[in-house]
């Protein structure tokens, strides 16, 4: 007698209803647990002019195929607790202005911004001793003889 009673009491807890229910407990705890994850994640946009440099979206990509025609002269690399940027010296010789963003990926409140001087060599270092180590966008902007050069390069600390 006591055999049948367990037999029939696994009937009923493995009765297709109970797991529907189940797989059903189970989805809707996992979505809960995405929704989470998501509302930690930062929403942050590249910058914060965002529409107002897409307005000027023309003059970046000119000034990007400016930049494109010097190839891989344009190079960022960590060395030490500096970061190495070269650029080609027969821009930054003469150029009349130039600076260099540093966009940190996961978090804006992490940006820096650089100004870059006349440099014969085209050889920038910048100290970052006490940066976040993560993903960095620099975007270089530079302007010689009234044209400009943009080129974006990518940064892991």
């Amino acid at each position: 007698i006591v055999s049948s009673k367990v037999c029939i009491m696994k009937k009923k807890i493995f009765h297709s209803g109970n797991l529907v229910l189940v797989g059903f407990g189970g989805m809707v705890i996992f979505m809960i647990v995405l929704v989470y994850m998501c509302l930690q994640n930062g929403h942050d946009l590249v910058s914060k002019d965002y529409y107002e440099q897409e307005a000027n979206h023309g003059k970046i990509v000119a000034a990007a195929n400016n930049a494109n025609a010097y190839g891989d002269s344009f190079s960022v690399k960590e060395s030490g607790q500096k970061i190495q940027l070269q650029v080609p010296a027969s821009i930054s010789s003469d150029m009349e202005s130039g600076k260099v963003i540093f966009f940190c990926i996961p978090d804006s409140r992490l940006d820096k911004t650089v100004a870059l001087e006349k440099n014969e060599k085209g050889l920038y270092e910048i100290d970052a001793g006490n940066w976040q180590r993560t993903r960095y966008k620099a975007q270089v902007s530079l302007v010689k003889e009234g044209k400009e050069y943009y080129k974006e390069l990518e940064l892991k600390l």
